[in-house]
């Protein structure tokens, strides 16, 4: 792991939590958050640093407003890549109703 060191008024601080332990804990939380939010970070990976389990993960994201699936343009093309296979193997395996 790495420290990080930021330098922010005493008020500031205490917005944040009420212990300097606390402030950082949120601060790193936000940290999380947002990487998660912008598609650098899996959420299973977030839960791991924070020591969250999924629920307590997904609670955490509820708290910030924050969607539990976050769409990609990657993600987007691969699933509508597999729905358009889908259809293509099921419209090959199908019978012809006879007409």
């Amino acid at each position: 792991m790495c420290s990080v060191t930021i330098e922010m008024p005493a008020s500031v601080v205490q917005l944040l939590g009420s212990t300097s332990e606390e402030a950082a804990r949120h601060l790193a939380e936000l940290a999380l958050i947002e990487l998660f939010r912008r598609g650098e970070l899996s959420g299973g990976k977030a839960a791991e640093l924070l020591g969250l389990s999924r629920a307590e993960w997904l609670d955490l994201l509820a708290q910030h407003d924050v969607p539990h699936a976050v769409v990609t343009e990657e993600s987007l093309a691969h699933d509508l890549k597999t729905l358009a296979d889908r259809r293509a193997r099921r419209a090959t395996s199908s019978p012809t109703p006879d007409r």
